[in-house]
């Protein structure tokens, strides 16, 4: 997940804690296992159901909170 200050800021966590983690940790279940199911058919199928897309979905920030936001979803190429 490309991690940035506005990011950490809405919410709530230090960049090194997000660098290297899947974005599902910012997703409250049952959506963060979802989305890891998503995420292996979009790499073992390459069909893109929501990439590219701008979604409303509910997140997490570091206090547990949940909210809902809009956000896009992005190909797995590095430009996220």
């Amino acid at each position: 997940m490309h991690v940035n200050a506005p990011l950490c800021l809405t919410f709530g966590f230090n960049r090194s804690e997000l660098m290297g983690k899947s974005v599902s940790v910012l997703m409250p279940s049952p959506l963060s296992e979802m989305h890891a199911q998503l995420v292996r058919r979009y790499v073992t199928t390459g069909e893109e159901r929501v990439i590219n897309k701008q979604l409303e979905h509910m997140v997490l920030n570091r206090a547990k909170q949940v909210s809902n936001r809009l956000s896009g979803a992005f190909g797995l190429d590095g430009d996220c």
